[in-house]
């Protein structure tokens, strides 16, 4: 004997399909993002090594894009820094504590609290 309507069956179905397609999205988008920015095959932080290797950057254009990458990495550092305060406000102490401890983008480790 069944408890719930047709209407709600198929609403549930149609959640775990979204909800699915939505993991499958995300997963495409992270292997991409490993391959195009390093994180795969020992690359990880360090995008001008890939580029120069996989595209045979001279000594020029390496110093070029080393200046872009740099400049976009501190453009992009207050957003990573906003971005983990936001995360660390949605958790427990204990999680704050661990938190803290994981490794930073950059490969710098916090081993103190974000500052207001």
């Amino acid at each position: 004997m069944s408890t719930g309507s047709p209407s709600r069956g198929l609403a549930a179905v149609l959640m775990v399909a979204v909800f699915l397609a939505g993991a499958a999205a995300g997963a495409a988008g992270l292997a991409l993002g490993q391959r195009a920015f390093g994180g795969e095959g020992g690359r990880r932080g360090r995008p001008l090594e890939h580029l120069s290797r996989e595209l045979r950057l001279d000594p020029a254009q390496r110093r070029e894009i080393g200046v872009i990458l740099v400049r976009q990495r501190e453009r992009m550092r207050p957003m990573f820094e906003e971005t983990r305060q936001e995360i660390r406000a949605v958790l427990r102490p204990d999680q704050q504590a661990r938190f803290d401890a994981l490794p930073r983008p950059g490969g710098r480790r916090r081993l103190r609290t974000f500052a207001p």
